[in-house]
């Protein structure tokens, strides 16, 4: 069977709107029926492609899908309430701030400094984001290209509730290349990484290796 980009696509995005709406991925015989497909073993071939390209992160043994960015289907520091209404978690706080733009809704981020514990949180509205505490910071650490996102680099794109708090937590961890982002700088990533997964014609950018994730 030949695999069509356009389906692979509008899978993806059918597992994110289900992320959106429920907190949680659709299950198999729901994207069958969905996308009128012709049964496991095509979905299975879609699912591989994107886990493939690094937009799904499946368990190893039952195949669930356990995060399609930027949502996860477990707890994670990252909770996202959309409009006030109900929340959904992100794998990383990059993640978070781009679930607002992706969805083109306002949104309130809460998480926590990951250096004292102390809650933090982010709210968006109309894009615009108003910070507490006021001097919040995302400490962004690349890994090297054979790493899995999901459980190497994502556990490491945290909020701090200052930079000293950064600056220390990274003084902890010398074994690790850190960047300390400004809140503007990390909601900014956030937007351009996953601004564009809703729409039908740019989220090939994604999918398709033209632009970069995290």
């Amino acid at each position: 069977m030949a695999l069509e980009k356009n389906t692979t696509h509008t899978l993806y995005q059918h597992i994110l709107r289900t992320f959106a709406q429920t907190g949680n991925p659709p299950t198999p015989d729901a994207l069958i029926n969905t996308l009128q497909l012709s049964g496991l073993a095509e979905v299975e071939t879609y699912l591989a492609t994107l886990e493939a390209k690094e937009c799904i992160y499946r368990d190893r043994v039952t195949g669930d899908i356990l995060a399609a960015y930027p949502f996860s289907a477990r707890p994670t520091p990252h909770r996202v309430v959309l409009e006030g209404k109900h929340s959904v978690y992100a794998m990383c706080a990059v993640d978070a701030l781009g679930i607002p733009f992706m969805l083109d809704t306002d949104a309130t981020v809460h998480s926590q400094c990951t250096h004292c514990g102390d809650a933090v949180s982010v709210m968006m509205v109309n894009g615009e984001f108003i910070s507490t505490p006021d001097g919040l910071v995302v400490a962004y650490t690349p890994v090297n290209a054979s790493c899995c996102p999901a459980t190497d680099q994502c556990p490491l794109i945290n909020f701090f509730c200052s930079t000293a708090h950064a600056q220390a937590w990274q003084e902890q961890n010398p074994h690790l290349t850190v960047e300390i982002l400004t809140l503007l700088e990390a909601v900014e990533c956030g937007r351009r990484l996953f601004g564009i997964l809703m729409n039908p014609t740019n989220v090939r950018f994604f999918i398709d290796g033209e632009q970069g994730k995290n």
